[in-house]
């Protein structure tokens, strides 16, 4: 795996003006500021992922050095520290994913390579990482794990299970164990790229590359009973790699992804109640794209990230105006190249990666 040098940015308005709407096109009105120092972490970090605690403090977890172990530090205002011990698990994790229960409790989900590579979701009490449940409770290895809780408080894990075709699987915590939500392995084939998602109203949603419809991109909801296709299975254009799935406020699910009909361009697409229809031009993006991560600003506007090999594998950060797909302060904004990338906005509404 490359060398991977860490940097967490946000961006935050320079100038506004009476001419703002014009203003927003020009990557001048915005400059990408680290937070705290770079390459915080002791060695060198895979699989990072981003998320905010009640207070509004980013957190970031990944596999930690040459061991690869599970490490969470956040940012107090002043630098970056662990919360709890450094490399907390004993063997390699992949696909972190950290998320905030309702109470506000940090919660980390991952690939667990000492429990047969299954799913594994730790959270923290306040003094050490605990299991939640049973470690790897995957019926077989995982892949893509994603975590999210529902508006009722409930942790959902997503995964591709490998032992099973790579099939998509949901499962929730009932407060006991974890259980399926539907049946195992629902996708009706390979899937690659998983992404979870909760509407506005509570109902999960799995994006991913489809292999039962030629690779190409489809969304499955849950629907009470079981889970069922959101509009056409397979309805982009072409092969659809590095899925990331969100929702706007209005509940209309949004779909990133590198889009191989326009070169491994990124597309953005939404479902807007009976159609899946590109948000702006298919295939959007200078170059193709890898690694990518959607979000929505406060103003609602699709905010995306990617990494960019044909640059170095260095990082862009481009928003939908309503007209078109425009750059977030400087292309590419990495110093150097990068992996991972996650996206989000903090509750006062900055932009991080």
């Amino acid at each position: 795996m490359k060398k991977l040098t860490i940097i967490l940015l946000l961006f935050l308005p320079v100038v506004l003006t009476a001419q703002q709407s014009a203003y927003k096109s020009s990557p001048l009105e915005y400059m990408w500021k680290n937070v705290g120092s770079t390459g915080f972490s002791q060695g060198k970090a895979y699989y990072i992922n981003l998320a905010f605690d009640p207070d509004g403090l980013p957190w970031v977890a990944y596999g930690d050095g040459a061991q690869q172990e599970a490490t969470v530090m956040k940012f107090d205002g002043n630098g970056w520290v662990n919360v709890g011990p450094a490399s907390f698990t004993s063997d390699i994790v992949w696909y972190t994913s950290l998320a905030f229960s309702p109470s506000g409790q940090p919660y980390l989900a991952f690939r667990d390579r000492i429990n047969g590579f299954g799913t594994t979701v730790m959270k923290f009490d306040g003094t050490d990482w605990v299991y939640v449940g049973k470690p790897g409770f995957s019926a077989d290895g995982a892949l893509y794990t994603t975590l999210a809780f529902s508006p009722t408080g409930e942790p959902y894990v997503a995964y591709e299970d490998d032992g099973f075709a790579s099939r998509a699987n949901v499962q929730k915590f009932n407060g006991t164990k974890w259980e399926y939500v539907g049946k195992a392995n629902f996708s009706p084939g390979v899937t690659w790229y998983t992404a979870f998602a909760f509407s506005p109203s509570g109902v999960p949603h799995v994006g991913f590359q489809d292999y039962a419809n030629s690779q190409k991109a489809s969304v499955m909801k849950f629907d009470g009973t079981g889970w069922v296709n959101v509009g056409n299975a397979g309805f982009s254009a072409g092969q659809a790699d590095y899925t990331s799935l969100a929702f706007n406020a209005s509940g209309e699910p949004y779909l990133l992804y590198a889009d191989h009909e326009y070169a491994g361009k990124a597309t953005v697409m939404k479902f807007d109640g009976t159609h899946w229809v590109n948000v702006g031009m298919g295939g959007f993006s200078k170059n193709p794209v890898a690694f990518t991560s959607l979000a929505f600003n406060p103003e609602g506007q699709p905010v995306v990230a990617f990494l960019v090999p044909a640059l170095s594998w260095k990082m862009e950060v481009m928003k939908f105006d309503g007209n078109s797909w425009v750059y977030v302060g400087d292309a590419p904004l990495s110093a150097d190249d990068a992996e991972s990338v996650c996206l989000a906005f903090s509750p006062a509404g900055m932009a991080y990666v």
